[in-house]
């Protein structure tokens, strides 16, 4: 609840900070607007009124009828650089003639934004001008500094003022509350006096090449990407700023906006030195199951070796009960064996190096069932499988095939006592929540079936439901496959009734969606 509150209270703050610089911008008489490239447009009512309309287009080909054509070609390479490459978008059109209005030149300035939280939708947005005259154009600086000035005392970002030797000018309440300092303490003072060493090469870099853009004329006010530096504190710690520029050459000045994100970069370092050590973790246990299976299978197969000789060469020196003992040891080291081998391969299955491919699923099942064959005669299983040779997905042929063969192997393996497997396989295109599209194969089997309380478990390492003398196994299956699902982003579940069969359900995405 607390945490519903914080956000709510955050969103307000940001809406009130929003409002009250869309008003300064209406009375400093300079347009804003928002194209979502989804193709939704919003303007304040200074930009319709520059473009001679009385509300925003609704979409971008009601927006390319208001300028020419010329200009059309211009607008849409400025939005596809801004889009894919984050360059800053800065564009003069012309307007057509509409109802009646003649043409006007206006200057369209602004940056890509991305939302959180909605599929990385994307956003541009800045400020429109009018560039008539050199008259107005002064005047609009003028309204748009006052506009800053006042920006400057109602927003919460960090907000400073320098010149073009970027000594501090001015900086507001929030920039002096944050770092700790009072504005005496900036009077005559370098910008670069306060950031980190290993940060001011960047910081000037930046700086410099918007400098050059702005005296080579090809704008009067730029804003700069984003980009991070520490900033030294009155306490003498850093914290870390995220920085966009503006710069005015008419005054030779220099207006920055930042953001706090301190938290967020040592969120980030925790989380980068966790997966680091993770990926140690993983590297070290698949090295010792490795080393360790190795190990282990030798002295077995010389303890199940001897036992057998045992047997063999001196049945006289064993009675009945010493013959079964034996044939328990043996059984017991047998079982040892495949758990080691299931182990290591599950231990090695992210290093299988095979590209992930268009791959037709029907032939991965279809050799899974080759494989299985022994299996389906010893059973007398009944598989009746859909054809379905189109069904494409992406994936690495090794990987699926051990997939589909654990899947099937459990299908006649959970089987009630005398009981003949009937299994059935099908396919089915259809779209995952999260609207990739892909191919769901489902597995389904006449077995004993699973509890739905067992759900939680069924996946995971070491987990039998059933008892070792009922139905054999390592209890690695089920979570290999889960393995295997997971490196190809893909999903598992299963619909069951104890005593009325199961089906397993797998998604793979298709080979149309593979670069998305």
């Amino acid at each position: 609840m607390e945490k519903s509150a914080q956000l709510s209270g955050d969103s307000l703050r940001t809406e009130c900070k929003l409002a009250g610089l869309e008003n300064a911008l209406e009375a400093a008489h300079i347009g804003y607007w928002q194209w979502d490239l989804a193709d939704e447009f919003d303007w304040n009512s200074r930009t319709c009124e520059m473009f001679g309309v009385e509300s925003p287009p609704k979409n971008l080909v009601d927006f390319l009828v208001l300028i020419n054509e010329d200009s059309q070609e211009t607008i849409l390479n400025a939005a596809e650089q801004s889009r894919w490459h984050h360059k800053a978008f800065d564009v003069t059109v012309e307007t057509e003639k509409h109802l009646g209005r003649s043409t006007r030149s206006l200057k369209l300035i602004g940056q890509i934004n991305q939302l959180a939280g909605e599929s990385g939708r994307k956003f541009l947005s800045g400020v429109c001008l009018a560039s008539e005259s050199m008259a107005d154009a002064l005047h609009t600086r003028s309204k748009l500094k006052e506009s800053w000035e006042e920006f400057f005392k109602m927003t919460s970002d960090l907000c400073v003022e320098i010149n073009y030797r970027y000594v501090f000018l001015h900086a507001n309440d929030a920039f002096l509350r944050t770092l700790g300092y009072n504005s005496r303490e900036l009077e005559g003072r370098e910008l670069f006096d306060f950031i980190h060493p290993e940060d001011i090469a960047n910081a000037r870099q930046k700086l410099a090449g918007m400098q050059n853009k702005v005296e080579g004329g090809r704008t009067a006010i730029n804003s700069s990407m984003l980009h991070e530096s520490r900033v030294r504190g009155k306490d003498g710690h850093y914290r870390w700023l995220s920085w966009s520029w503006m710069v005015d050459p008419t005054d030779d000045r220099i207006y920055a906006m930042a953001r706090d994100v301190t938290i967020a970069k040592h969120l980030h370092e925790q989380q980068e030195a966790m997966m680091q050590r993770l990926s140690q973790s993983n590297a070290d246990l698949e090295n010792f199951a490795s080393v360790a299976s190795h190990d282990l299978r030798e002295p077995l197969r010389m303890i199940t070796s001897y036992l057998r000789l045992l047997q063999e060469r001196s049945p006289e020196a064993l009675d009945e009960a010493g013959r079964r003992y034996v044939d328990y040891a043996c059984q017991g080291a047998d079982r040892m064996r495949r758990l080691i081998e299931d182990l290591l391969a599950y231990s090695r299955m992210e290093r299988l190096e095979e590209a992930h491919k268009p791959i037709r699923v029907q032939e991965c099942v279809q050799r899974a069932l080759e494989h299985l064959k022994s299996r389906i005669e010893e059973t007398g299983a009944d598989i009746q499988m859909d054809n379905c040779p189109h069904a494409e997905v992406i994936g690495a042929r090794t990987h699926l095939i051990r997939l589909f063969q654990n899947l099937l192997s459990n299908a006649m393996k959970f089987q009630a006592p005398g009981n003949k497997p009937e299994i059935r396989i099908s396919f089915r295109e259809r779209r995952n929540n999260s609207g990739l599209q892909g191919w769901t194969i489902s597995i389904q089997d006449n077995g004993i079936g699973i509890s739905k309380e067992h759900e939680d478990v069924l996946f995971q390492l070491f987990r039998r439901l059933n008892a070792r003398d009922e139905y054999e196994g390592s209890g690695i299956g089920l979570a290999a496959c889960k393995r295997v699902v997971d490196l190809h982003e893909g999903d598992i579940w299963f619909d069951s009734t104890r005593g009325l069969g199961s089906t397993f359900h797998v998604w793979l995405k298709n080979s149309e969606d593979s670069d998305k």
